[in-house]
């Protein structure tokens, strides 16, 4: 069972903010479960909507600790005390060595050993979420040592339906009608990501896509997920 109280569970996102989107309401459930959750996220989320891309515009600068801020709060919101945030530039991870990225997450599954991994699809019209992809692929290659024995995929609105062609096919539905509330509220945190409907992350476009997933699946309100490995 993915929802268990002896769960490790790591949250590999691109960006602060995708935990939240992706899997917001199965990181409630599972800490009322008493999971262990920590979440890295890859890249800083803003500095591609700046002309400069150096970093070390003031302006880019400040979106930067706005973002990181924002994300603190959801994450205390949420429950979580246990995280780490990249600096990697936004929508620019093709330009990283793929090796970098991988050693970032081999590292953080040393440190954490989780036995469950949550993290994007490959299926997603943005590159950071690709990528955060192979390099989970990679890092959680079956070898002896490796803790993890669980890996499973989420999606993103407003990304992952913009596809032409492949798209996500779920495999399972964790059920939020319940957390869903808390789900919202985590992510009103993020103020800068706010638009109106009908842009796909609106409060209205959250709440579409977990009821579509619940009427996929006989159920108010869900979340979707695919199971990409598991070892018993």
């Amino acid at each position: 069972m993915i929802i268990d109280s002896n769960q490790k569970v790591l949250i590999v996102a691109a960006h602060q903010d995708d935990e939240v989107l992706g899997c917001g309401g199965l990181i409630v459930k599972l800490l009322k479960k008493g999971a262990k959750i920590k979440v890295l996220t890859l890249g800083d989320g803003v500095s591609s909507r700046f002309k400069s891309k150096s970093l070390k515009n003031i302006k880019v600068q400040k979106a930067i600790k706005k973002r990181t801020i924002e994300a603190k709060k959801a994450l205390k919101f949420l429950g979580i005390n246990d995280y780490y945030f990249g600096k990697y530039p936004d929508n620019r991870l093709d330009e990283i060595p793929i090796l970098d990225v991988i050693r970032m997450v081999e590292k953080h599954i040393g440190e954490f050993k989780p036995n469950v991994i949550l993290t994007h699809n490959q299926f997603d019209t943005n590159v950071d979420h690709q990528i955060s992809y192979k390099a989970v692929e990679v890092a959680t290659r079956p070898t002896r040592t490796n803790s993890v024995k669980k890996v499973y995929t989420f999606e993103i609105i407003g990304s992952g339906d913009w596809t032409y062609n492949k798209r996500f096919v779920p495999t399972t539905y964790i059920n939020i009608e319940k957390e869903f509330k808390k789900k919202i509220d985590a992510w009103k945190f993020y103020a800068s990501e706010l638009q109106p409907f009908p842009f796909p992350r609106s409060i209205e476009g959250i709440k579409n896509l977990a009821m579509y997933r619940g009427m996929q699946s006989g159920q108010i309100m869900a979340e979707a997920y695919k199971l990409e490995r598991e070892i018993i």
